[in-house]
């Protein structure tokens, strides 16, 4: 009896856990809303966003800051300045928030010297692995 009240238990909370999760709202995203990076820095004003995909697959971009631009697809092996509708895309303050689909592991690196011939005060890379 000690044995089967030990067993249930656990998979009532596993049940009670994934029956209480609200779904993810939709909001115009390609594929699933996945939250995949945060905000990184403050450091770099004006800063340039480069993307590196080494995922085997395309991976699809969109910033939510900052704002006003759409998404793109990057393809695998691709390194890739994000440019926006008059030229490279550039975060006031040096934050960047994105997501991406699919899910992935990631890294953010700033490189001070890539700046893409002055317009950038340096970049960061993000490298979806």
């Amino acid at each position: 009896m000690k044995v089967h009240a030990l067993l249930i238990a656990p998979v009532a909370a596993i049940t009670l856990a994934f029956a209480g999760a609200a779904p993810a709202q939709a909001d115009g995203f390609i594929g699933t809303d996945n939250f995949s990076a945060e905000y990184t820095a403050t450091d770099y004003p004006n800063s340039c966003l480069i993307v590196q995909n080494h995922i085997g697959s395309q991976l699809t971009v969109r910033l939510d800051y900052p704002t006003g631009y759409s998404h793109w697809t990057i393809e695998p092996e691709a390194v890739v300045w994000l440019d926006g509708y008059d030229g490279p895309v550039t975060s006031p303050s040096g934050n960047w928030q994105l997501h991406v689909y699919p899910p992935v592991l990631h890294s953010w690196v700033f490189d001070p010297y890539r700046t893409r011939g002055g317009s950038c005060n340096g970049s960061w890379i993000y490298t979806a692995n």
